[in-house]
């Protein structure tokens, strides 16, 4: 698989938990409607650490799982709060697909890209190497971010948005 086919679809991934983002942030309180405005500020407050966390780990900087763990911390805290079991059993959802796409990326490092010299035998062994470690875990994350959609969806209709 290209590299290119490979980030498409961690981009999906990425681009679920934007969509998390969205739909999270109308989820928290006693009614559905005040469970939907108490979650709000917890995830927007995680949605800047994911932005920070995405940016760091393109850069060859962080951890993916990084990306996940604050995201994940957010939407179980956020369940927590959130007395509406509807919403609450929606947020879980979520957060278990989040905890689990974390785990997928335990320990998984990307390369600086603008530090990698393409001419450098070396530099391109580590370049296909990640390739293969991500292509590897493809599978699995069409997996998750089809139970992610899914879980969202679920809140999203509950929050009417």
């Amino acid at each position: 698989m290209s590299i290119s086919k490979t980030t498409s679809r961690f981009a999906g991934v990425l681009g679920a938990a934007a969509l998390v983002f969205s739909l999270a942030a109308c989820s928290g309180g006693q009614s559905v409607a005040e469970a939907c405005k108490v979650a709000e500020k917890t995830v927007s407050e995680a949605q800047a650490d994911m932005e920070t966390a995405v940016t760091e780990a393109m850069s060859g900087e962080g951890n993916f799982s990084d990306l996940f763990t604050g995201v994940n911390d957010a939407l179980v805290k956020a369940e927590k709060e959130v007395q509406n079991a509807e919403v609450s059993d929606a947020l879980k959802g979520i957060s278990t697909d989040f905890s689990k796409v974390g785990e997928v990326f335990k320990d998984f490092k990307m390369p600086s890209m603008d530090d990698i010299d393409y001419t450098d035998p070396e530099a391109m062994a580590e370049l296909e190497a990640m390739s293969a470690e991500l292509e590897a875990k493809s599978g699995e994350l069409e997996e998750l971010s089809a139970s992610l959609e899914k879980s969202s969806t679920k809140l999203q209709d509950l929050c009417n948005i």
